[in-house]
């Protein structure tokens, strides 16, 4: 929910309501009926509703999550669970992909999931690799440090050591990469054109 002043004293209401990948149809009929639901009780009727589905947020949606929206798998097929993040030793794999709206996004731990026109974020323990393929964008490498950066301040409570890997590192730390990963070598990273189209 957001709120704003429009001229000396109105305030204005936006409720948003986002809808994941993998919602299904009783999950987003409850987020339709649960934003009327809070519009009328706290609102009178009088705040926007937004229906934000993922990949195709609002720019105004977007402007909430800085550096940039972070998707994670999780969920439950009963709805309304809470999804524990980076409990324990858990390792996860991110994609930072975009070109005016960069958005991250949770993928499978494993060297088919990358390409080399993209930035990849490998959360390990209290080490965050950050993989810089060789026709990654600068935007996409800037928004990836600042990811990496709160992947680190949120999820590790400022603890944890990042290191970026880039076509100019030193091949032990582009081989410590791969071993964390599981699998592959560099040679292994799928092309650019594998990674889909920037502007989606």
């Amino acid at each position: 929910m957001f709120s704003k002043t429009i001229g000396k004293s109105t305030l204005s209401w936006d409720i948003h309501f986002w809808l994941g990948s993998k919602t299904s149809q009783d999950e987003s009929g409850a987020a339709a009926i649960l934003s009327v639901n809070l519009d009328d009780e706290q609102f009178n009727g009088t705040a926007v509703q937004h229906r934000e589905t993922q990949g195709y947020e609002s720019k105004q949606f977007l402007t909430y999550f800085e550096p940039a929206i972070r998707y994670l798998e999780g969920g439950h097929a009963s709805g309304f669970s809470h999804v524990t993040i980076n409990a324990g030793a858990e390792k996860r794999l991110f994609q930072i992909k975009g070109k005016r709206n960069v958005r991250v996004r949770q993928v499978e731990v494993s060297v088919t999931s990358m390409n080399k026109g993209d930035c990849f974020i490998l959360d390990v323990d209290h080490d965050i690799l950050l993989y810089v393929g060789e026709q990654a964008k600068s935007v996409e490498r800037l928004k990836a440090i600042s990811v990496a950066n709160q992947i680190r301040d949120q999820d590790h409570n400022g603890r944890g050591n990042i290191e970026i890997i880039d076509p100019y590192s030193h091949e032990g730390d582009v081989s410590k990469f791969f071993e964390a990963l599981g699998s592959g070598d560099q040679d292994s990273v799928p092309d650019a054109e594998d990674g889909g189209d920037d502007e989606v």
